[in-house]
Parts: structure tokens; sequence; C-alpha cells
């Protein structure tokens, strides 16, 4: 005995268009995929003293979709530093999940520091003017759909410096770019 079936036939673009999103569900991305971005621009003239890691206040508030994310981040931070004695600056990325206090530093070296510049003056008697525009991206999964914040962080390399460390002079402006990467 035979048996038939027969499948109602259907129109493929009706399909699809009951498909059809306002934008594409986050869980239907591939991985790799940039899901969120965050761009935030810095124009405030900041100055800092004093020694050691410093908060510059540049900070980035971001709630991740998934708990497996990858979170990509890129600062683009322009700075001054003048003085005598040796000159350099170390930076970090710094994180803390949802206001807990715990502040974790999400360095990828075997330094205190994400990303670091140097004057070359090893005497160490030259008063030298050191300013630049400082890129640079770390990666971070924090394993949390819970609010993280980003914050830049930064440390002179003399704590004896009398001078301030200036960021955004002149009309400058730094960039604090946030993405999450679905996995």
């Amino acid at each position: 005995m035979t048996i038939r079936a027969h499948k109602p036939e259907f129109n493929f673009r009706e399909k699809l268009k009951e498909l059809d999103y306002a934008h594409v569900p986050y869980d239907k991305m591939p991985a790799g995929t940039i899901i969120q971005n965050s761009v935030n621009q810095y124009t405030t003239q900041l100055v800092y003293s004093g020694s050691g890691m410093i908060s510059t206040g540049i900070t980035t508030s971001f709630y991740p979709k998934f708990s497996n994310s990858q979170i990509l981040i890129t600062a683009n931070v322009q700075f001054k530093l003048s003085g005598v004695y040796d000159h350099g600056i170390g930076w970090s990325m710094r994180r803390e999940i949802n206001d807990s206090g715990t502040i974790t530093n999400l360095v990828q070296t075997n330094t205190n520091y994400d990303t670091y510049i140097w004057d070359g003056d090893s005497g160490g008697s030259t008063t030298i003017d050191l300013r630049a525009r400082i890129p640079f991206t770390v990666l971070d999964t924090p394993n949390t759909t819970e609010k993280v914040d980003y914050t830049l962080y930064f440390q002179r390399y003399q704590s004896s410096w009398s001078d301030n460390t200036r960021i955004n002079d002149n009309n400058n402006n730094s960039q604090l770019i946030v993405q999450e990467i679905k996995q």
C-alpha cells in the first residue's frame, strides 16, 4: 500500500515577510557581530596632580546583552605633561560591575599599564613639554549582563613632579568607545 502525502504550497516571500523584524533579534545575530556600540566624547579640560594610579573620571556605563559577550574598549586620549625629570605616563582601563566597589584592572600585559609613553630623557635633567594622543584597545569578558562601568586611569612615571597632567588641553577631546561582540 502506497501512502502519498501532499504538502500545502506556500509563498516563500510571504513566509519571509512574516519573519521580518524591525531589527534582527540579538540572539539571532552570528558570533563575532557587534551588537551594541557606545561612543562618548569628553571635551572638558581635566587637570590632575598627585601620584599613584589616578582616575580620569572618563567613564562609560554599559549593559551587556549577553553574559558571555566580549567587550571591546577603545580609548583615544589627548594629554599634556611638562616639567623636569623623566617623563612618562601609563594608561589603564578598569571596570566596576553594578556599583560593587570592586575595581578590576583590565591590564593585558605584565606591567600596570595597557599602554605607556615615555620621552626617553633618562638623565632627568631636561625640561620637556610632552603632548600626545594615545589610542589603545582592551578586550574584556565581564561575564554579566549587569551594569559595567569602564573608567580610564593613568599614572605618571615620577611621583615627585610638581606640574600637572592635563587631559583635553587646548580645546582637544578624548573618546571612549565600548562595543559588545556576540560569542
